[in-house]
């Protein structure tokens, strides 16, 4: 969200999503107006992140793409809070755990298409921890 606004020539409902996202609070941070004016440095670090963990989005279980994992379960609407564990020997979460007593765990599972290539997609397999 901020690399579209941090773009001069972002939408002004870029500007609005991401203002109502922590945006405010971030441009306060840095003391600045507009983020725009963000530290060029900071803003490439940012998009150079292999992966990104963030939320805002709300959904009923770990949303888990190539590049981030949105960690948003619903718990400001009464939906567990989740967390999840990284490690250095892989790119994407080693497992989830949330407030419910629920651990998830990432599978690879190949997906059949139409094409010749075999694809991978990740299921998330519940179960309770103690």
């Amino acid at each position: 969200m901020l690399g579209l606004t941090a773009d001069r020539n972002r939408s002004d409902a870029d500007l609005i999503q991401w203002w109502a996202n922590g945006g405010e609070e971030t441009l306060d941070a840095y003391g600045i107006d507009d983020p725009s004016d963000l530290p060029a440095e900071h803003l490439a670090w940012m998009r150079a992140l292999p992966l990104q963990v963030r939320g805002h989005t709300a959904t009923r279980a770990p949303d888990v793409q190539a590049n981030r994992v949105n960690l948003d379960t619903r718990a400001c609407f009464g939906g567990p809070l989740t967390a999840a564990a990284f490690g250095s020997a892989q790119p994407g979460p080693l497992f989830f755990v949330n407030s419910d007593g629920l651990k998830f765990e990432l599978r690879s599972e190949p997906t059949r298409m139409r094409s010749p290539k075999s694809q991978v997609s990740h299921s998330i397999h519940f179960s309770p921890y103690g």
